[in-house]
C-alpha cells in the first residue's frame, strides 16, 4: 500500500517531482516555470525564503539533511491522508475541519 513513500528523508528534487507527478531524471524539467512551482512549494512547506533556496542548487543538490527529513514526513503524511481520503472520505474532512478550528 505504502511502497512509494520514503523511508524518512527525501531531497528537494524528488519531493518536487513526486508533487508535480514528474519524472525527476527528466532533464527538460528544469525550466523557470517548474522551477518556480518548486520554489513555492517549498517555500510553503519549509518556511523558508528564495534566496535560501537559490543557494541550494539548481536542483537543491546543497539543501541541508534536516530539510530532507521535513521532506520526507511531510510526503508520508500527505499520502497517508489521500489514503484515508480514498478510504473514508467523511472522516478525513472531519479531522482536517477539527484541525483547522
Amino acid at each position: 500500500m505504502y511502497k512509494n513513500i520514503p523511508k524518512r528523508n527525501m531531497d528537494a528534487w524528488e519531493f518536487c517531482c513526486r508533487w508535480f507527478n514528474k519524472d525527476p531524471d527528466d532533464e527538460d524539467l528544469i525550466t523557470r516555470s517548474f522551477k518556480s512551482r518548486c520554489n513555492q512549494l517549498l517555500q510553503e512547506r519549509l518556511g523558508v525564503g528564495v534566496r535560501t533556496l537559490q543557494l541550494w542548487g539548481d536542483r537543491y543538490e546543497n539543501m541541508p539533511d534536516r530539510y530532507k527529513e521535513r521532506l520526507g514526513e511531510t510526503y508520508i503524511f500527505v499520502n497517508m491522508l489521500d489514503e484515508l481520503r480514498r478510504i473514508n472520505p467523511k472522516l478525513t474532512q472531519d479531522l482536517i475541519d477539527r484541525h483547522q478550528s
